[in-house]
């Protein structure tokens, strides 16, 4: 049976967030590292089996976000070379990159645009919380090491998205 593990919170985990001290409307890039290796390590015994299905989720998107695009770099080939992985959200697992596989050439990338319903390609803005997650495509995803970036924008702070000021400058 597939699972879904949120593995930000285990020490395994490398990722830097949105620097939301310089206000709001800052766009960044963010980078989320996994190691697999550290990933089955950390996650709890069984919860995590490598089956086709399995997700990882890598960050709670903020309410008010903007993603305008999603990349993966490839730094260590996976044990099993053909495995793949693809990056989505609530609205499905291959939402944002369809399918990216773990090898047989390390240093490599693929970058995605989504596109809105005019078939532009602006990205996708979230007026709720949701979150980004890796769901593998074959079993036995175990040694690879790979890097997610995400081109985004929050617009509101998130201590601000409860309790908006009443006058705003």
């Amino acid at each position: 049976m597939a699972t879904v593990n949120d593995c930000t919170a285990y020490p395994g985990f490398v990722g830097n967030l949105p620097e939301y001290s310089q206000g709001a409307g800052v766009r960044g890039v963010l980078r989320f590292h996994v190691n697999m290796a550290d990933q089955i390590t950390f996650l709890p015994s069984g919860s995590f089996t490598g089956s086709a299905g399995d997700s990882i989720k890598i960050w709670t998107i903020p309410a008010f976000t903007h993603i305008k695009c999603v990349g993966v770099y490839l730094w260590k080939v996976d044990a099993a070379p053909t495995a793949t992985i693809t990056i989505g959200d609530s609205d499905g697992p291959a939402y944002w990159l369809a399918s990216f596989t773990l090898g047989p050439t390390a240093k490599t990338q693929k970058m995605t645009l989504n596109s809105d319903v005019n078939g532009l390609t602006f990205g996708k803005s979230y007026n709720a919380a949701d979150y980004l997650k890796v769901t593998f495509g074959t079993a036995g995803v175990t040694t690879a090491i790979f890097d997610v970036f995400v081109e985004a924008t929050t617009f509101i702070v998130p201590d601000l998205a409860t309790a908006a000021p009443t006058t705003w400058k």
